[in-house]
């Protein structure tokens, strides 16, 4: 039989032509009506620590299945929700299952505002009591594995890479550089995705700072939402420094404006820390971009090989060692373009077919499924693998 999928989202519309193409979209109160009706044979859950994935908690209660899961932690989803949707009452629901398994306790709304996200992540009960878990990272499979049931299928698949996106034809550089109102022959180094405290955005516009006064053709861009905290203090920062006329705050752009900006910069930076697992999409559009790309040698990025990006450690000498990173990039071009090529060879293996494929066989394995009893631990296939 053809496989029939219907995608169930809040209350918005998927912005990704081949998703609104492909898939029966439908808002989510329908699901429980159609699944007493004609149960479905599996469910799929895409949850990470944000708002925007509020609205699947009920039904992960009472319909377990396969999630997705984005990051180790969601404290910060329920933090937000006490905050500002009045969901204590709730929170203290699902906390009393966390804590029978975290050992912590919280009596008030203070306390959950002051709790630590790794040792109480929130994210026991899920894990626990639903079929499978998919990870995007080695490190995010390893630190859940002790929370899965027995019968749980617990498994790794890196995010995908768009090549169809990768490979759009697009203008030249020096006409990207134009429209974004950067000059021909600058050195520009972006920072792609949200803008917030933990990206190390300070540490970056610091070593941005000394780097423009041996280059002064320089530019760094920031595209993608901001937290308003860290983009006040990233102005006022580049306003006490002098060099606001090198930022570009590009805010949030059309994903094909997104590709505009990977294609047109020089280097990519993608730091994090602390860190939950938590996974980057464009991330991985940057290394299929080729883009030479400076992490954090923390959780998730230890699945990149070490010469496929530059990972800047954390601690005192961190904005020095993305000085030199700048430097090293700016003064060989040629070691740039060989650190991209292999960004890209490594990119290329996670293409959306490969991805799909190793989802398809999660959603098969559970479907199928009547009684298991052994948990199952998969990783993401090698290279062979077809």
């Amino acid at each position: 039989d053809r496989l029939q999928c219907i995608c169930f989202t809040d209350d918005y519309e998927p912005t990704h032509p081949a998703i609104r193409e492909r898939f029966t979209i439908l808002r989510h109160w329908y699901f429980s009506h159609l699944h007493a009706s004609h149960p479905f044979d599996a469910i799929l859950y895409e949850l990470g620590n944000n708002t925007l994935h509020a609205y699947m908690l009920p039904y992960l209660e009472r319909y377990p299945g396969i999630v997705d899961l984005h990051d180790f932690s969601i404290l910060g989803l329920f933090q937000h929700l006490t905050r500002f949707w009045g969901w204590w009452p709730e929170f203290q629901r699902w906390y009393e299952r966390e804590a029978i398994v975290s050992g912590h306790r919280i009596s008030n709304s203070n306390g959950l505002e002051t709790a630590d996200p790794l040792q109480l992540p929130m994210t026991h009960f899920i894990v626990s009591r639903n079929k499978a878990i998919i990870t995007h990272s080695q490190w995010l499979l390893d630190r859940i594995k002790d929370m899965t049931a027995a019968a749980t299928i617990a498994t790794h698949i890196p995010l995908g890479v768009d090549l169809g996106m990768v490979q759009l034809k697009r203008p030249p550089r020096e006409d990207l550089r134009r429209k974004y109102h950067l000059t021909r022959n600058a050195f520009v180094i972006a920072c792609v995705g949200v803008a917030n405290r933990l990206k190390r955005l300070p540490e970056v516009l610091a070593a941005f700072r000394a780097f423009n006064l041996v280059y002064p053709e320089s530019h760094l861009v920031f595209v993608g939402p901001a937290d308003r905290l860290v983009l006040r203090q990233l102005t006022q920062m580049s306003a006490a420094w002098r060099i606001k006329n090198r930022l570009r705050w590009l805010g949030h752009r059309p994903l094909s404006e997104l590709y505009e900006v990977l294609d047109l910069c020089d280097v990519v930076v993608n730091l994090r820390f602390p860190t939950m697992g938590e996974s980057s999409a464009t991330l991985m559009a940057a290394l299929g971009m080729g883009k030479p790309t400076l992490v954090t040698p923390l959780g998730q990025y230890a699945d990149i090989p070490d010469d496929a990006v530059l990972k800047i450690p954390t601690g005192r000498r961190e904005q020095r060692a993305l000085y030199d990173a700048f430097c090293e990039l700016h003064e060989n071009p040629q070691g740039a373009l060989q650190i991209g090529a292999r960004a890209r060879e490594f990119a290329v293996a996670c293409s959306y077919h490969r991805i799909a494929m190793c989802y398809e066989g999660v959603l098969f394995q559970v479907a199928s499924r009547q009684n298991g009893h052994t948990t199952s631990t998969q990783s993401f296939p090698n290279e062979d693998a077809s």
